[in-house]
């Protein structure tokens, strides 16, 4: 996967030099925001705890970091969330990867959690016709599930970071519209309002 990566970074360098042929500063910018991204999604795609932990019964600590989207069965809330550390058998092991968190309970964006499951890949679609969740989630760095079968929750967390702060700042206003508006108007709303648009079927 190095070899072919590397070879794709080269003919994308190329390719920006022709484009830029004698406009050195714009090849040197749009050179490093390339090199910049490429080694973001190639360390993603090479340290994916899934890769590391298949089928495996794990601790996750980390944060909510979205609202929920909801889904069939007893699991029906879904989120993101972003680790800070994963144990297997005893071992710790420190973490920033993001999983796919599924849940019983409802929970609030940015709620500190415990939770204990099998660690799996997000399962790629069936036909050509379905919306194809795992290259969805991929594209936003999530390359694993787990579904929480015990959970514990610690508190409420605050990063200064912008997407904490616009996530705390849209849930806010999620529930606003709820209590305001019924459920066949609010999930409009809220999909013009915040962007959320897990209300929809």
């Amino acid at each position: 996967s190095f070899v072919l990566f590397s070879a794709i970074f080269l003919l994308s360098i190329a390719v920006i030099q022709r484009l830029c042929k004698k406009d050195y500063l714009t090849f040197i910018i749009l050179a490093i925001v390339m090199t910049l991204g490429s080694v973001r999604y190639y360390q993603a795609s090479e340290n994916e705890i899934v890769s590391r932990f298949p089928d495996k019964y794990v601790t996750v600590n980390g944060i909510i970091y979205s609202s929920a989207s909801l889904s069939d069965g007893d699991y029906k809330y879904r989120y993101t969330m972003k680790l800070e550390s994963l144990s297997y058998l005893g071992e710790s092991f420190e973490t920033n990867d993001k999983i796919l968190l599924n849940t019983k309970e409802s929970l609030p964006f940015g709620t500190k959690i415990s939770a204990k499951g099998f660690l799996s890949e997000i399962e790629g679609i069936n036909n050509e016709y379905e919306f194809d969740f795992s290259q969805y989630y991929m594209g936003q760095g999530v390359f694993a599930r787990l579904t929480a079968q015990e959970m514990t929750t610690n508190g409420i967390a605050f990063s200064p970071t912008p997407t904490f702060i616009s996530g705390r700042f849209c849930e806010w206003a999620s529930n606003l519209i709820d209590s305001h508006f019924s459920e066949k108007s609010a999930p409009i709303i809220k999909a013009i309002i915040t962007g959320d648009k897990s209300g929809f079927s």
